[in-house]
């Protein structure tokens, strides 16, 4: 009988091992669903850990967490660059209307702003020329708006996207 050299050798290594690891079918598989336990609980740890660090980190999702009061009533608010609270604008879902709501200190001064505000009875974008009664010029209509309230209620203020407002409705 004509021994070949590469089968020797293949078999040789797998009575070695076999010798060596004494493994049958019943050990693989409950050593595989072990592993998969474990990862998948690592993988929950870690979901957990992401999701806590995002919650405390993320502007937008403390700005939604402060702005959403239970109702539907959101409140976005305006300020110059030098942080001093010009307006708001109040939209009441249920009652189908928006308000302005002046918050500039109170003056002589006479700002025009040009605000955009949700028609709820057209489902279009009104732009309305304000005047503000406040206590110096701000120069509204030159230098940059900043808005504080829901992200997406910024986002429609900053371009007037109002899928906001047929999300909510």
């Amino acid at each position: 009988m004509d021994i070949n050299p590469v089968n020797l050798f293949i078999s040789n290594v797998k009575n070695f091992i076999v010798d060596w690891v004494p493994v049958d079918l019943t050990e693989i598989i409950l050593f595989t669903i072990s592993i998969t336990m474990i990862i998948i609980v690592v993988m929950l740890f870690h979901g957990t850990a992401i999701s806590r660090k995002f919650k405390k980190e993320s502007r937008c999702y403390r700005e939604r967490e402060e702005t959403v009061s239970g109702g539907k009533v959101f409140t976005v608010s305006a300020f110059t660059n030098e942080g001093i609270p010009v307006y708001d604008v109040v939209y009441d879902f249920d009652a189908r209307e928006s308000n302005f709501v002046q918050k500039c200190p109170e003056g002589s001064a006479v700002n025009k702003v040009d605000v955009p505000i949700y028609d709820f009875t057209t489902g279009n974008t009104i732009v309305a020329e304000k005047l503000l009664q406040c206590d110096k010029f701000y120069s509204l209509k030159t230098k940059p708006m900043y808005f504080k309230g829901d992200p997406e209620l910024v986002r429609y203020m900053m371009y007037q996207n109002p899928d906001f407002f047929i999300r909510h409705q």
